[in-house]
């Protein structure tokens, strides 16, 4: 069953084929046709989170969680801390 289970997983990674509906996976009648379905469509999933989260990394410094971290108190420190060129510039009051 190990040995099944694991060339699914191998197959899945390996094929390059890119399926981006999810299949209903009723309608195969055999486990491994059906347990190829499955990783197939949880292939899909992870593809489309991982592609939301990459979103969401590349477009950090335009999103309002950005904006609004900016203008609060450790921000603007982290901010000063980044800009400063010396320990004691960073120490002077503004």
């Amino acid at each position: 069953m190990k040995k099944i289970v694991l060339m699914i997983i191998f197959s899945v990674f390996i094929s390059n084929t890119v399926n981006s509906e999810i299949i209903d996976c009723s309608k195969f009648d055999k486990l491994k046709e059906k347990l190829d379905c499955k990783a197939k469509n949880l292939k899909t999933k992870l593809n489309e989170g991982q592609k939301k989260a990459k979103n969401k990394i590349e477009n950090f410094d335009e999103s309002e969680t950005k904006k609004k971290f900016d203008e609060t108190k450790l921000g603007k420190t982290l901010k000063k801390l980044k800009n400063s060129k010396t320990g004691s510039e960073f120490m002077k009051k503004e």
